[in-house]
């Protein structure tokens, strides 16, 4: 057969509808009912029974050429929060230029509220050919993660309901689910703030209680009060004033991603609160202002403060993934600051091996155990 000619079949083929479960009872008493007709040979009783046979039938052909031609296009943000609704849009069109599209339902990838739970969509009593229209719902991602959408279901059971033709349209979507936000308990936040120890003495002191440690050029995403417009009109660039505050304000926070081990199963029941924490930790800081750097194995950077460069950041946890690197090597190859802070958020206990490795470079290392029935007292996600 010509390669254009077993194309049309398939086509055909695929066109073909399916029954629905009132379809099939339908056609079981026509079957029957036919039988008896014919083993009867009574004309008065064939003949209606024909005719309902020829409607059906009908139905069936009607069918398989309501679904017309569709095209579907996907409009949605480039980036969400995990479990937090983000508006979609479903510009549809029937490229067909005689046939309309009756009664079609559309079911989109992105009506997913929960794992096997599909909502059905929105309804399109009658799009005729060469008919645009667009679809405006709300869509709800819980998993975090680059997610690849591409599939629309398209089905009609048009007009009576005894036959079902249903079709994938393929439109490719990327979108970026960010991990979730929780909420720092006040233990966490005591647990956060810096504790006191001996510092240098400051070059000099500024109204308002801050001592002032020099200037640098300003970047985007620092605090605009901090800007020093005098020597910014002097220079011709923006200079911000930095504060001996900021600098000890600066806070690492180190995310094991190690769940290898006989505690294997646990690690990965809190490895996602863990990330979730190191989110929150992170947009805390951006509201802030604050410096705060993210290190864990494969990735990680830092933030100087504001929206720009936290978004960086929590993309970057959007993507991480379990590994078997332990949270000592993690500390081992992270540039950490002398007398600085750094937070890790463990999987695995108390980490001795990671903070004597912390402790070794003069860094104090504080330990969140999210595998820990008490991590719930200090995150809630």
């Amino acid at each position: 057969m010509p390669r254009g000619g077993r194309g049309r079949l398939f086509g055909l083929l695929r066109a073909v509808p399916d029954t629905t479960l009132a379809g099939r009872f339908t056609l079981a008493f026509l079957l029957v009912a036919l039988t008896f007709a014919v083993m009867l040979r009574d004309n008065a009783v064939l003949f209606p029974i024909c005719a309902v046979w020829a409607t059906v039938l009908a139905s069936a052909l009607g069918t398989a050429l309501s679904l017309g031609r569709l095209e579907v296009v996907r409009a949605i943000p480039v980036r969400a929060i995990a479990g937090v609704p983000f508006p979609a849009r479903l510009r549809v069109r029937n490229r067909s230029r005689f046939r309309p599209a009756l009664g079609i339902s559309l079911r989109d990838a992105l009506q997913r509220a929960s794992p096997g739970e599909v909502t059905l969509g929105a309804d399109l009593p009658v799009l005729p050919p060469g008919g645009i229209v667009e679809i405006a719902f709300d869509a709800v991602i819980h998993v975090r993660g680059i997610h690849e959408i591409s599939n629309t279901l398209a089905l009609t059971r048009f007009p009576f309901g005894l036959f079902e033709r249903r079709a994938l349209l393929r439109s490719a979507s990327r979108i970026v689910v960010l991990p979730a936000l929780g909420r720092l308990r006040r233990r966490a936040e005591r647990d956060l703030e810096p504790r006191g120890r001996p510092t240098p003495a400051p070059r000099l002191a500024v109204h308002g209680g801050e001592e002032f440690h020099g200037l640098r050029e300003y970047r985007e995403g620092d605090n605009p009060r901090h800007i020093h417009w005098r020597t910014s009109a002097r220079t011709g660039a923006l200079m911000r004033r930095e504060l001996r505050d900021d600098r000890d304000a600066e806070l690492t926070i180190l995310l094991d991603t190690c769940v290898a081990g006989l505690a294997a199963e646990t690690r990965r029941h809190s490895f996602e609160r863990a990330v979730s924490c190191a989110a929150t930790l992170l947009v805390r800081a951006a509201k802030r202002g604050q410096r705060v750097r993210l290190a864990f194995p494969g990735g990680g950077g830092v933030c100087e403060g504001g929206q720009r460069g936290v978004l960086a950041l929590w993309e970057a946890l959007a993507g991480v993934v379990r590994g078997e690197r332990s949270a000592e090597s993690l500390v081992e190859a992270t540039p950490l600051r002398a007398r600085g802070r750094a937070l890790l958020l463990s999987l695995e206990g108390g980490a001795e091996a990671a903070v004597a490795a912390a402790a070794r470079r003069g860094v104090l290392l504080r330990v969140w155990d999210a595998s820990s029935p008490s991590f719930a007292g200090l995150f809630e996600r």
